[in-house]
């Protein structure tokens, strides 16, 4: 399958959070599950700023549309967006071009959660926020 890496960091991250340890951790990760790395998208902005005025995550988004890749490996969720909502509409665009979203690392479930149940409000429920 093929998959692009997508990170994302503060311009004064922890170096567990740096570009490069993200990168790191996102191609074991596609090397571990046998995924070819087709693109890298690269932000260096705040994680609560909105999706149109992060150049990289717009960009996955719009090629999302044209079906090249199959799924996108972030380090951890909150390299999407620290907001649940830009989450849902990031998780509910790459959803509807077929493209899956996969976290390199570990994390508490009570932190995934909320971004689960609001996408179930937002979306399974007949509610359309976009």
């Amino acid at each position: 399958m093929k998959a692009v890496i997508y990170t994302r960091c503060e311009y004064n991250e922890r170096p567990h959070d740096s570009i490069k340890q993200q990168l790191i951790d996102c191609e074991e990760y596609a090397e571990e599950n046998e995924l070819e790395i087709v693109d890298h998208y690269i932000d260096i902005a705040p994680g609560c700023m909105e999706r149109g005025r992060r150049a990289g995550l717009e960009l996955l988004l719009e090629d999302s549309k044209k079906r090249a890749f199959d799924i996108v490996i972030v380090a951890e969720m909150s390299r999407l967006s620290h907001c649940y909502f830009e989450m849902v509409i990031c998780l509910r665009k790459l959803q509807e071009n077929g493209v899956k979203v996969c976290s390199a690392r570990a994390f508490p479930s009570d932190c995934f959660y909320p971004v689960e149940e609001c996408y179930k409000m937002a979306f399974e429920e007949g509610r359309d926020f976009l």
